[in-house]
């Protein structure tokens, strides 16, 4: 789960097949909107493979902005992905799939191990990514 510094009042949640959900930070919530659907590039086959990362660019709620990123799992080759999107000029509870930008890709040769944290101190952005090496 993950919020913006945008004073919107909204939480993030990110599934692993390959959905974030949107809704209000209220004790009642009766439903979510498709934030981001990225189901057909997200291989969540492996219990620790999927969309598995979100956070949110440092000017994310400056006009022309709307950065956010994301860290999955691809298939065909195993990968960790860690893309660029931006939200729809329309509909702030809605991205642009289409807006992807990769930014960095590792090879991921084992189904396990693929966690991530995404932090971004000091206007910065860190991955750290966990990975299974064998001697």
């Amino acid at each position: 789960m993950a919020y913006p510094e945008d004073g919107s009042n909204r939480l993030f949640l990110v599934l692993q097949p390959g959905r974030i959900m949107v809704f209000n930070n209220e004790a009642r919530v009766n439903n979510a909107d498709v934030f981001l659907d990225i189901t057909d590039r997200v291989n969540d086959q492996g219990n620790e493979e999927g969309l598995l990362g979100l956070a949110f660019d440092a000017t994310f709620s400056q006009p022309n902005n709307g950065y956010f990123y994301v860290y999955y799992t691809a298939a065909n080759p195993r990968r960790s992905v860690v893309s660029r999107f931006k939200v729809s000029s329309t509909n702030p509870n809605r991205a642009d799939p289409g807006s992807e930008k990769v930014i960095l890709e590792v090879a991921q040769p084992f189904a396990n191990h693929n966690g991530s944290r995404q932090r971004r101190p000091r206007d910065r952005r860190w991955v750290g990514s966990a990975r299974t090496c064998c001697a």
